[in-house]
């Protein structure tokens, strides 16, 4: 449609100057002709850039809702995490006192359970399994 606007201003004016002189030099009838299309051409772009910026905050709405989702998500596993490491630090201090109620230091235990402790490499233990 640029091309064919483009293309019937030049022919106006060519025809103008030219063959009849229907238009005088400023061409007041070749601005207002052009000038006509563009009212509604202005009414259809701007209610398209609202119908897009409705779009980008319905856009910019779902993805904070799916930011707090990962969020909650988030917390929730820290909380898992850290019920897991209150446990795993109580059944420690259990086996601990066992350990000591029945004559064993932790220090005895921790060559047998450790290979590493030994000289070994993590790569040599999990080669040997």
């Amino acid at each position: 449609t640029f091309w064919l606007i483009v293309a019937w201003i030049v022919l106006w004016i060519a025809a103008n100057a030219t063959i009849a002189h229907f238009d005088p030099l400023p061409w007041p009838l070749l601005l207002c002709l052009a000038s006509v299309p563009q009212l509604p051409l202005m009414i259809v772009i701007m209610v398209g850039q609202g119908l897009l910026g409705r779009q980008q905050e319905l856009q910019s709405e779902a993805q904070f809702q799916t930011t707090e989702k990962s969020y909650h998500d988030i917390e929730q596993i820290m909380a898992h995490l850290s019920a897991q490491d209150d446990e795993i630090l109580r059944q420690t201090h259990m086996i601990e006192h066992l350990l000591l109620a029945a004559g064993i230091s932790p220090e005895e235990v921790a060559p047998i359970n450790n290979p590493i402790s030994n000289g070994a490499t993590f790569t040599d233990v999990t080669a040997k399994q």
